[in-house]
């Protein structure tokens, strides 16, 4: 999976977040994931980033676990945040 890396967190569990490079626009669907990765660095977000990996639930979410991924695009950065609002079931 290819995608760029928007953040990078220790705590619960270290790893980063990637999203999709090319955003689909669909506001019902994720284009983004938590890679599990004990090493990870502040130094890659912003960077596209291709993850060889293993699709694990932890606590009834989905993400991806690895220590593998290879740096596609350093010239990239991070897109800025966007607000969310839950919608109603």
């Amino acid at each position: 999976m290819t995608g760029i890396v928007t953040a990078v967190t220790s705590y619960p569990e270290k790893g980063f977040y990637l999203q999709d490079v090319t955003p689909d626009g669909d506001e019902l669907t994720s284009d983004g994931i938590f890679v599990s990765t004990a090493n990870a660095t502040d130094d890659m977000i912003g960077n596209t980033v291709c993850v060889t990996s293993t699709v694990t639930e932890y606590y009834t979410l989905t993400q991806l676990e690895t220590d593998e991924w290879d740096i596609i695009d350093t010239s990239t950065s991070a897109p800025a945040a966007t607000d969310i609002e839950m919608i109603a079931e």
